[in-house]
């Protein structure tokens, strides 16, 4: 686990936990292991079920988020990122973690994207705020599927 800005951290599944700590809050990016165990499946979760995407829990959110190869969705994306902002607000004031399996791409973009949406680096455009970024949390290393959702969605997202 990495603080990259004032209370907030990127870390991996290592650094996980599901139990309510005092002073923290944590964004759980990705589906295995924590969404999938947080909502009570296995494999795949239907796409009608309430907490598909999106499960918050006192101070946990759990996305159904995955690395993939080609740019994420903005009709499934779109919903998590407007979530992991109003999150965000709620819980400052308290140390966040958000961890993503590795610690490579999902949990430092969204730290990466925070960081700009409230002006901690430059954010202009997706490849100033992770050039910022990489010097910041040097094992930042974004999947295609992620970047291209943020490249472009940038100036829509940044304005939200």
């Amino acid at each position: 686990m990495q603080e990259v800005y004032q209370n907030i951290y990127v870390g991996d599944e290592n650094d996980c936990f599901t139990n309510e700590r005092e002073g923290w809050a944590v964004v759980h990016v990705c589906k295995n292991p924590c969404h999938a165990r947080a909502v009570g499946y296995t494999g795949n979760l239907q796409s009608t079920h309430p907490n598909y995407l999106i499960l918050e829990r006192g101070s946990h959110l759990f996305f159904n988020m995955v690395d993939m190869p080609r740019e994420l969705l903005p009709e499934y994306t779109d919903p998590m990122i407007r979530k992991f902002l109003e999150f965000m607000q709620t819980h400052s004031g308290k140390r966040i973690l958000i961890h993503c399996n590795f610690g490579g791409s999902r949990s430092p973009s969204l730290a990466m994207f925070y960081m700009a949406k409230i002006g901690a680096i430059p954010n202009g455009n997706y490849e100033e705020s992770a050039t910022a970024f990489r010097r910041i949390y040097p094992l930042f290393n974004p999947n295609r599927g992620i970047t291209l959702y943020l490249q472009h969605n940038w100036n829509t997202l940044i304005n939200i």
